[in-house]
């Protein structure tokens, strides 16, 4: 680790400390067998990829059932704009964690499901695979 990410790093972790967070929230790199477990033991994911790329950990985290906040544009339209918050925008993104944890049970667990079917049928194996074909067929 480059020295200014460990300070960096160091100032995470008193920060957290002083907020009495968790020592659980810094995970280490773990075994890919493991990461559903990971995604399944928490109720909220927050991926900070921006837009004109896509992390894939965000479908891992739909498909395991998490409710998975996003900054990334290229989601707008596929899934509900409350699980998207604007890049950049602390507040923003509190707003919506604040909200979607005060939502029913019943209501997140109908937008756990429209998520994991979104995972499934727009970036499944299946999915996958078709894509892989048709462009083999145009070869």
């Amino acid at each position: 680790m480059a020295p200014k990410d460990k300070e960096y790093f160091n100032d995470l972790k008193i920060l957290a400390s002083q907020n009495n967070l968790s020592e659980d929230i810094w995970q280490r790199g773990v075994p890919y067998i493991e990461i559903p477990r990971i995604y399944s033991a928490n109720e909220i994911f927050v991926n900070l990829t921006p837009a004109g790329s896509f992390d894939k950990m965000i479908i891992e985290a739909m498909a395991s059932g998490c409710l998975t906040l996003v900054c990334n544009g290229s989601l707008k339209g596929e899934i509900d704009d409350l699980f998207i918050f604007k890049e950049g925008n602390a507040a923003d993104l509190a707003k919506k964690i604040k909200k979607i944890m005060s939502l029913p049970v019943v209501e997140k667990n109908n937008y756990q499901r429209k998520l994991r079917k979104y995972a499934m049928e727009r970036h499944g194996l299946d999915k996958l695979i078709n894509k892989i074909l048709e462009e083999l067929e145009k070869l």
